[in-house]
């Protein structure tokens, strides 16, 4: 399963959506139902699954979509 799959299925699993829920890598999430609160929750999901620390900096602007959040997490991996 590739980087962007593992997130997209967190996504659904904090937004508490079905597995099969469609949604592009450019989709705002936002339209899903994650706002800032959900949005700490996934962080701590991530941090958790990824074995990463996100940064303090980040803002929900920087979880606006799919594609947002895999270039934040493939940018700490890469680090």
């Amino acid at each position: 399963m590739d980087l962007s799959q593992q997130i997209r299925e967190l996504i659904l699993e904090v937004t508490k959506l079905e597995q099969d829920t469609p949604f592009s890598h450019d989709f705002p999430l936002s339209e899903l139902g994650l706002h800032s609160m959900r949005v700490v929750e996934l962080i701590v999901k991530l941090e958790t699954a990824f074995d990463i620390e996100i940064s303090d900096d980040v803002t929900v602007e920087d979880f606006k979509t799919l594609q947002h959040i895999t270039s934040l997490v493939e940018g700490i991996l890469n680090e």
